[in-house]
């Protein structure tokens, strides 16, 4: 069975199905309660193909159900989940490619600020695992969240342009991602201008991911978001 989660917009993986006619019925079926094109929607499509188009989010406590997709998935994984549930990473060796996330939007819903300064332990999540990528510690800045923890959009970008700072430096095993974080274009401007000046752009082996967007529609501004750091992030992998 397969749900959708509407807090992280990802696919999790409930248990294992028998055969890939039913896998391409559930994709059809989250097709129809997202109200948006799924790829499968008029094709079967195999087990392997979704895991090659798609990471999947490692569910809130465990990662059981890797054993059924052995080397097959690419999984997303919480840091800040997998301190409260250390067994989230017991079959991430079993997966085809790890991706470590910091978690922090879980922390911001959870009311758990002090997260923000819990770098170190991402990293070293990321290498005990061996990951393959590892997101820095970001900052997401919708307004909501940044307001029920009692944090100023100033003072959360600074935080995230100092965990960058850090994780020039730091020592990981994976591909390092830096997050170019802000809500206003304005505050992603300030962001990639500091970045700029770390030489994060000059860096030729990692990835730059956009925060703050996950949550947004075309029609609270997502493209224009996309447009404007591309634009002026023309040449580094995004």
């Amino acid at each position: 069975r397969l749900r959708s989660d509407s807090d992280i917009g990802q696919w999790q993986i409930i248990d294992g199905l028998e055969d890939e006619r039913r896998l391409s019925f559930a994709v059809a079926e989250l097709g129809k309660d997202w109200d948006m094109p799924i790829p499968c929607l008029t094709q079967s499509i195999s087990s392997t193909e979704i895991a090659d188009m798609y990471y999947f989010h490692a569910t809130p406590d465990r990662s059981d159900y890797l054993k059924f997709y052995p080397n097959q998935l690419r999984i997303l994984s919480s840091a800040y989940r997998r301190k409260k549930f250390p067994r989230v990473r017991n079959h991430l060796s079993l997966a085809k490619e790890v991706f470590i996330d910091s978690g922090m939007i879980s922390a911001w819903n959870k009311k758990e600020a002090w997260w923000q300064h819990q770098q170190p332990y991402v990293i070293d999540y990321a290498n005990e695992v061996g990951a393959d990528y590892c997101a820095m510690l970001d900052l997401p800045m919708e307004p909501g969240k940044l307001k029920k923890n009692g944090v100023h959009p100033d003072d959360a970008l600074a935080r995230t342009i100092e965990n960058a700072e850090a994780f020039v430096e730091a020592k990981v095993s994976a591909t390092k991602v830096f997050v170019v974080q802000g809500y206003t274009l304005s505050q992603y401007k300030r962001c990639i201008e500091a970045y700029r000046t770390l030489g994060i752009f000059e860096m030729t082996d990692n990835w730059v991911g956009i925060g703050s967007v996950c949550m947004r529609s075309p029609k609270k501004g997502l493209y224009d978001v996309c447009r404007f750091v591309r634009r002026h992030i023309p040449n580094h992998h995004l």
